[in-house]
């Protein structure tokens, strides 16, 4: 059997752990608002895989 590895995602990588907790928090606050949501970001890819699709990331 072999395993293909290409590495995490760009957003377990970074190197300060308080980033994994805002974008964390935003996602989780993002996902229990009624939808439709939109979140504004300087960072989408990080959000639009932590929040898996169903929140709607845009690039400020």
């Amino acid at each position: 059997m072999t395993v293909s590895h290409h590495g995490p995602p760009r957003f377990l990588t970074r190197s300060h752990g308080h980033e994994y907790a805002i974008d964390a928090m935003l996602c989780a606050t993002a996902l229990a608002a009624p939808g439709p949501v939109t979140v504004l970001t300087s960072d989408p890819d990080d959000l639009a895989a932590l929040c898996g699709g169903r929140v709607i990331v845009m690039k400020v």
